[in-house]
């Protein structure tokens, strides 16, 4: 997107709150949020390297799990 907005995704996380949601579920999800998010020119923010208490609010987690690969 040369000539469009100068855009940045800040403070976006892999969840959704679905019931019963399988590792495969999120990761799509997961893929399909950094597939859109990827395109943003000045890039993006997940919400947090390191969440205890939200698994799926963590980048570690969500990276040392397989959910998201960068």
């Amino acid at each position: 997107m040369s000539n469009g907005p100068l855009t940045f995704v800040g403070d976006w996380v892999a969840e959704w709150k679905v019931n019963g949601a399988s590792d495969d579920d999120y990761r799509r999800f997961a893929n399909a949020e950094l597939d859109v998010f990827g395109r943003a020119p000045f890039g993006w923010a997940y919400w947090s390297i390191k969440n205890k208490n939200n698994p799926h609010w963590s980048m570690k987690w969500m990276i040392n799990h397989g959910i998201i690969k960068l």
